[in-house]
């Protein structure tokens, strides 16, 4: 009996021996031997810092990025997917861009075998996303893009009293309040201050607080209360001088933004910050702060899924794992980058540690981490890039700017849609 029990014992420990080895190189997805090469197309040549660390924890697996100019990048992804040669394993889609790949079959299911995507960590609205109209998980995200309004502190100590967050936001944090505020800026400043560069600055905030988007699962078009709701909204902000007449992205707007200017804030994103008022207006750094509006928003998004024909899915899905669920890579990417990630855990964890000197110190992640539980992903879809940014962008436009009544210029809106969009049922 003493000497079965010795044999059991010395076979376990063998055993636990084997194993524990095993854990060990199992730390690596491909041996050295056997390298592996996973190819990922985007339009941009963000994820390379990625990219660079997840081939250093993984040696033997090297990452090909294909970096095709936006413009191009849908038609070009369709041509290959389509023909089925020479397709990427892993590949990029955006908010602009996402509708022409969330339901098209190109991309496996990560919620399913072998993938089981845990996705309890991220931000709902960046999942939903990322989710077909199906309730499939098609792509997953590292980073978000949540909406804030940047304000200038010098502005609101002078005109408000105090340039704290809370308080600011409180000021902007309904459509009444909003406009208010702007009324009360010009009334201080005697008409030579505007709240806002334009009427745009305010339409994301309309835009998230719809009930439902644009077009529906069964290719409905909406038009939504509070889409309607806008074009009275832009109305006043126009003609009371709260906003001054600068369209999106023109000179004058981007002008608006340096020290010696007559705007208060921009409703931006977080990508805002890093690229467009940091390059475009550094001698106002330490000038600004964020805050809340009326309304909790995203804006763009990049999300990553496997295509369903790559002959590399382990690998795939390690690279996606890695980029978007791995804690480790999104602290580290959080404080290189700044960027709010896509992970509850982290975002608590950091919010309170990373602040910017160009928002004079803020610990602005509080500020994302608080508002990222209120947005709704669903409002999310692949017409909204022409219909948000094209057509009713020009249809406000042309009614400001005209002497169209607020209902014909509405009615001009839904017959744009249709013309461009035949395929919808219009209701």
């Amino acid at each position: 009996m003493n000497n079965l029990r010795k044999i059991i014992i010395f076979s376990l420990v063998i055993g636990l021996c084997f194993l524990a080895s095993m854990a060990g190189n199992k730390q690596t997805l491909s041996a050295e031997a056997n390298p592996v090469t996973l190819s990922v197309w985007s339009f941009s040549d963000e994820l390379q810092k990625i990219i660079d660390r997840f081939e250093s924890e993984n040696p033997g697996v090297f990452v090909e990025l294909t970096i095709i100019p936006y413009q191009d990048y849908v038609e070009k992804m369709k041509l290959v997917l389509k023909s089925g040669e020479h397709v990427p394993d892993v590949f990029m889609a955006e908010s602009g861009n996402m509708g022409n790949f969330i339901d098209s079959g190109y991309w496996d299911d990560l919620s399913a075998a072998p993938y089981n995507a845990d996705v309890s960590d991220m931000y709902r609205f960046m999942v939903q996303g990322g989710t077909d109209s199906n309730g499939k998980l098609r792509a997953l995200s590292w980073q978000t893009w949540i909406g804030g309004f940047f304000y200038r502190r010098s502005m609101a100590k002078q005109y408000f009293g105090t340039d704290d967050p809370e308080k600011i936001g409180e000021m902007l944090a309904t459509e009444e309040k909003f406009i208010a505020a702007g009324l009360r800026l010009k009334e201080k400043s005697n008409g030579k201050l505007k709240l806002i560069p334009g009427w745009q600055e305010y339409m994301h905030y309309a835009l998230a607080m719809r009930k439902k988007p644009f077009v529906t699962k069964d290719d409905r078009f909406v038009l939504d209360d509070a889409v309607v709701r806008l074009f009275a909204v832009a109305k006043v902000l126009h003609e009371q001088g709260i906003a001054a007449h600068y369209r999106m992205w023109s000179p004058e707007w981007f002008d608006g933004m340096k020290q010696d200017s007559d705007i208060f804030g921009y409703s931006l994103p977080l990508w805002g910050l890093k690229y467009v008022l940091k390059p475009n207006a550094s001698d106002s750094s330490g000038d600004w702060g964020v805050c809340k509006g009326p309304a909790s928003y995203f804006w763009g998004g990049e999300w990553l899924g496997i295509n369903a024909k790559s002959e590399n899915k382990r690998a795939a899905w390690e690279f996606i794992r890695f980029a978007t669920l791995n804690r480790e890579t999104l602290e580290w990417w959080a404080n290189d980058t700044g960027v709010v990630v896509n992970s509850k855990t982290v975002i608590n964890k950091l919010k309170t540690k990373i602040t910017d000197d160009y928002l004079n110190g803020q610990e602005y992640f509080r500020y994302f981490a608080a508002e990222a539980p209120k947005i709704d992903g669903t409002l999310l879809t692949e017409y909204d890039g022409e219909i948000i940014y094209t057509i009713l962008a020009n249809t406000i436009n042309e009614y400001l700017e005209g002497t169209v009544s607020q209902k014909d210029a509405i009615a001009d809106f839904v017959r744009n849609v249709r013309k461009r969009f035949p395929e919808l049922i219009m209701e």
